[in-house]
């Protein structure tokens, strides 16, 4: 039992990094779009 509860938090974990990778990246090439297109 602790073995398989250690895994799911684990994956939940690895996951919500992957998110927060994914939304950084949109937000820096949002920012990146925006500040590269002429005013």
């Amino acid at each position: 039992m602790g073995c398989a509860a250690n895994n799911v938090l684990d994956s939940n974990a690895n996951l919500n990094l992957k998110i927060q990778a994914v939304f950084n990246n949109l937000k820096y090439s949002i920012q990146y779009q925006r500040s590269g297109w002429p005013e």
